[in-house]
């Protein structure tokens, strides 16, 4: 259906989705330290779209049907856990997953879909608790992706519009580790840190936009759309690395609970659209809370302070023809809080 960039209209879209899955697992434990486990999962979903155009504020028109379409896929999962110690086990998975294809609903009439997206996840790992005061884990994976369903944007006689499409691979791999120390009684300290590299293994077809340029290559206003080899791009909100440490320390105190925690952020850089082009840099955030809980009260009072680093952090972006648009997290900000528990 062709649109007009000077007409005021609604798009109205609906998709109706049966879905069906039967899924079973199977435990064997071949001594009293090791661990097999096999499984088996049957997904089908049939999705009807119906959809129409009709006139900015006036009645909802009646919806069409557009297109009709059934996917369906067989998925298994296979672990192997060995008991190391007592308190430690390392373990091995494999997992295929799978994700529904999906009607556009941004254009009515047009009754192209995504395909399905599928996964094929390895993982590497060891969970322990060595001693009181120390529990961890620590994994390694790798996900290879076939179809993956991205977001894009797409103009439609200079409209724009946001669509879902098919990129042909993307590869991660990364490490995953978590902490849980308790060195002294009432204080609990949480690390994490995740490195990953995520990147399209292979995109020939990708919707990009670029911002419209003069013959000298500068910014004259306003994006065009344009399909480009995203191959080798980051994916989409996917830093290289974070990290995020927090402390929560609880004692009695002036016939109460005094519990004061913080929590620290950290985010490597990355984009908000496949061509990597709104970059969102590394940024550091920190948060505090002060509470006391008198005894026998149900009551609490505290006071807090979020982005106590007042770091400036895109949420969010939105590309359109006339300009790159996003949201930012809210700036640092101070409160306080009653609470009363029944």
């Amino acid at each position: 259906m062709t649109l007009s960039s000077t007409t005021s209209f609604a798009i109205y879209g609906r998709q109706d989705t049966k879905a069906y899955a039967a899924f079973g697992e199977v435990y064997l434990n071949p001594t009293d330290r090791l661990q097999l486990i096999g499984g088996l999962r049957y997904s089908d979903e049939k999705r009807t779209y119906t959809s129409a155009l009709g006139a900015l504020g006036g009645a909802a028109p009646s919806l069409v049907p557009t297109g009709e379409k059934s996917f369906s896929n067989v998925t298994p999962r296979v672990a192997v856990k060995y008991k190391v110690a007592d308190k430690t086990n390392v373990y091995f998975t494999y997992s295929q997953g799978f994700k529904s294809g999906s009607f556009n609903t941004s254009n009515p009439g047009d009754s192209t879909y995504v395909d399905p997206e599928k996964i094929y996840a390895y993982e590497v790992g060891i969970k322990s608790k060595p001693t009181s005061w120390l529990d961890f884990s620590l994994a390694a994976f790798y996900y290879d992706y076939k179809d993956i369903q991205v977001n894009a944007y797409a103009f439609v006689n200079g409209i724009p519009v946001a669509v879902v499409q098919n990129a042909a691979a993307a590869h991660n791999k990364g490490i995953d580790a978590e902490a849980v120390l308790t060195p002294i009684s009432g204080l609990t300290v949480r690390t994490g840190l995740s490195i990953l590299s995520a990147k399209f293994s292979s995109f020939p077809n990708g919707s990009i936009t670029i911002p419209i340029t003069d013959g000298d290559g500068v910014a004259t206003g306003g994006n065009f759309t344009t399909v480009a080899n995203l191959a080798g791009k980051h994916e989409v909100r996917a830093p290289n690395w974070t990290l995020n440490i927090s402390a929560d320390y609880e004692t009695e105190f002036a016939g109460g609970k005094l519990n004061l925690s913080g929590q620290l952020y950290h985010s490597d850089r990355f984009y908000f659209d496949n061509n990597n082009r709104i970059l969102q840099p590394a940024y550091t955030t920190l948060g505090a809370r002060i509470a006391w809980s008198p005894d026998d009260s149900g009551m609490t009072l505290a006071v807090f302070g979020k982005n106590l680093t007042n770091k400036a952090t895109i949420q969010g972006a939105f590309i359109t023809a006339f300009a790159d648009g996003v949201s930012y997290a809210p700036p640092r900000t101070f409160g306080a809080e009653f609470s009363y528990a029944f």
